[in-house]
């Protein structure tokens, strides 16, 4: 496991990835205090950022 992946680092992860689902406008607003914790959490933010995208589109409209 890479040094820089920390348990911290990867429940920051998935909290983040929970509160942007429950809140939609959570994105737009939340600066990502993950990425303070290293390339693995640049991971996170991708998929963050994929896996959002298409559901603020559908509830965008």
């Amino acid at each position: 496991m890479d040094s820089g992946q920390s348990p911290s680092c990867v429940l920051a992860g998935l909290l983040d990835l929970i509160f942007a689902y429950c809140l939609p406008t959570y994105i737009h607003f939340y600066p990502p205090f993950i990425l303070q914790c290293g390339r693995m959490s640049l991971q996170y933010w991708n998929l963050y950022i994929s896996w959002l995208k298409p559901w603020t589109a559908i509830l965008a409209m």
